[in-house]
């Protein structure tokens, strides 16, 4: 996993250095190899990934944020049919990825008190907010089931939060 750390890391400081590289194939292609990787040691871990997942959040939420972002500019941009090319749907794959290690993470999460206070708020706002300002072709089915699996995890933890849910 310490190769797997070093590319994303590398991967982060190239995108801050410099925002065009996240939108170039090689670097999504890369950064979706990444996040399949953590997916399967997310599985393979259990509750053991919490420790990953704490240095690696950050920077997953702004990649998260910055794809919704880019799909959402090519589309106001160039139209609905955009979705159907490769670097589109690389970047929704990317973001597909992340909605996937989430879930797997807080299904597997034996800390509910750490994913309610720390992860949930930061990350039901911007993907709630992609997925209502998403076109229907676009949106992922995936951020429902996040969903799902923070409220079956959390339900004890939730509070005013799940108001967000039902807006």
């Amino acid at each position: 996993l310490q190769a797997v750390n070093t590319a994303f890391a590398a991967g982060v400081e190239q995108s801050a250095a410099n925002s065009a590289t996240l939108v170039q194939p090689e670097h999504m292609r890369q950064l979706l190899h990444i996040l399949r990787t953590f997916v399967a040691v997310s599985k393979t871990c259990g509750p053991c990934f919490i420790d990953q997942m704490t240095h690696i959040f950050h920077n997953l939420q702004c990649y998260y944020v910055s794809y919704s972002a880019a799909i959402f500019h090519e589309i106001a941009t160039h139209g609905e049919d955009i979705s159907q090319y490769a670097h589109v749907k690389l970047m929704r794959s990317i973001k597909r990825e992340f909605l996937k290690l989430i879930e797997n993470f807080v299904a597997s999460s034996e800390q509910p008190e750490y994913v309610s206070w720390q992860c949930w708020p930061l990350l039901m706002g911007p993907i709630l907010e992609d997925y209502c300002n998403s076109i229907p072709p676009v949106r992922d089915a995936a951020v429902l089931s996040v969903l799902a699996a923070c409220v079956e995890k959390l339900k004890g933890h939730l509070s005013g939060e799940t108001a967000v849910i039902t807006e």
